[in-house]
């Protein structure tokens, strides 16, 4: 959206302002000057975060769980957090949980050099090396671009 030279943001119209295969600039979003607002939303309209799900506070999780933003499996199964039948923490039963998920992380993981020995072996499925290259060391197999 653009705004005519020297003239402010202009007011929202009330309504969407749509072109086929244009993007949707919603009114509530006042773009002015050059500059542009991004909008992200998370998955489940819960923010992006960072950082272990277990580390979350349990309460929070269960306040998700209330408003609907989670399910109480993803709780339960992501965040590690145990509900009551009524939605309240369990604690002692969080806790268990939780050090039950970082026991089979640590027994799913392995040394870093151990994990690029095998990973550096894979190798991709046939049907893509012909975009990509030959394996393993990338020679065009069917140029893309033909001149």
């Amino acid at each position: 959206m653009s705004t005519p030279a020297g003239q402010g943001p202009q007011p929202p119209s009330g309504r969407a302002a749509t072109a086929p295969g244009r993007l949707t600039l919603l009114p509530a979003v006042d773009v002015a000057g050059g500059q542009a607002v991004r909008l992200v939303q998370g998955a489940a309209g819960t923010e992006t975060g960072y950082g272990d799900p277990l580390d979350r506070a349990p309460e929070e999780v269960a306040r998700d769980v209330t408003k609907n933003l989670v399910s109480a499996d993803i709780a339960r199964n992501v965040y590690g957090v145990v509900l009551t039948g009524r939605g309240h923490v369990d604690a002692d039963a969080t806790r268990a949980e939780r050090a039950a998920q970082i026991a089979a992380r640590l027994q799913r993981g392995r040394p870093y050099e151990e994990f690029e020995a095998e990973w550096s072996q894979r190798k991709p499925p046939e049907e893509i090396l012909e975009f990509f290259g030959s394996w393993p060391d990338g020679a065009v197999v069917n140029p893309l671009i033909r001149m």
